[in-house]
């Protein structure tokens, strides 16, 4: 099982390469892969993030307040989004708050760099491996990650506190071109994530998030149902009223998303669902229903 490790800049390369030494040790079987994403002039990125893509199976960003909104970063993003079918995707923030993050980044379930917040972490990477691939009891990988925490806890307090400016910015042609040849690539376009919420072939669902908001309350969203996940909609329900007190990656455990006319629940826990809205039935006005599990 592959994890697809991204950063930019001189920290989160920091961060990055402190990450991918301690998975090899945390968990077994899993193959970290350190992205070179980072666009200097003249880096031809595109085939080799393309070709590791394939064979990901979990993605890791890792965010420092200097590059939160660098475009290069966010493009990828972007591209992991669109390759990934069966994977999650973690930003991994270093120094700022998920409540901080702006644009693409807001649709994941971010984490801080912190113990518990990377328990969860680990555990979900762990949940995804096959079965019977797995050497460790959860009991036995608390234990295994409690003794080799501090390792990368020593790592983290590390990072330079000195940010490098970054390389002189290449122009808008040459980063364009670049652009468009890594999109070329894509099985799908780059960037869907976020545009299809509200394309030409709308189809508007109902969301009662009571449950969430602790009174009376609506969602409606708007997408084009043949073309968004169900992932990307929890993902974004996640985000838009649950982060602030429900650990990510407990879909499940803490909560789910329910039919409101039947109470079936619409995907199984710890599994990234990447089918699409229309395989579940969910057509126009359809209700659903937020739970919060007690």
């Amino acid at each position: 099982m592959r994890v697809f490790i991204s950063w930019s800049g001189k920290r989160g390369q920091h961060v990055a390469e402190a990450l991918r030494e301690w998975l090899l040790y945390v968990l077994h079987g899993v193959e970290p892969w350190m992205s070179a994403a980072d666009i200097r002039p003249g880096a031809r990125w595109g085939a080799e993030v393309m070709q590791q893509l394939r064979g990901s199976n979990f993605g890791i960003v890792c965010v420092t307040r200097e590059c939160a909104n660098a475009p290069w970063l966010i493009f990828e993003v972007g591209a992991l989004a669109q390759a990934f079918e069966r994977a999650a995707i973690c930003p991994y923030l270093i120094d700022l708050d998920p409540a901080e993050l702006s644009g693409p980044l807001v649709m994941f379930q971010a984490i801080r760099a912190e113990r518990e917040p990377t328990w969860i972490l680990v555990r979900s990477i762990y949940q995804r491996i096959p079965e019977q691939d797995r050497r460790l009891s959860e009991q036995q990988l608390r234990v295994v990650f409690d003794r080799f925490w501090p390792d990368l806890q020593r790592a983290l307090e590390q990072i330079p506190t000195d940010v490098v400016n970054p390389a002189p910015a290449r122009s808008d042609r040459a980063l364009l071109q670049e652009v468009l040849e890594t999109v070329r690539g894509l099985t799908r376009v780059t960037g869907q994530l976020l545009s299809t919420w509200g394309d030409e072939k709308e189809t508007r669902v109902n969301i009662d998030v009571s449950g969430a908001t602790g009174h009376e309350q609506i969602a409606n969203y708007t997408w084009n149902s043949d073309q968004v996940t169900l992932q990307t909609l929890l993902n974004r329900l996640w985000s838009d009223y649950l982060k602030e007190r429900i650990p990510p990656f407990t879909y499940g455990e803490t909560w789910h998303l329910v039919d409101a006319t039947t109470d079936r629940v619409l995907k199984k826990p710890h599994l990234a669902d990447r089918r699409l809205l229309q395989e579940f039935g969910i057509e126009e006005d359809k209700l659903l229903r937020l739970v919060v599990l007690k």
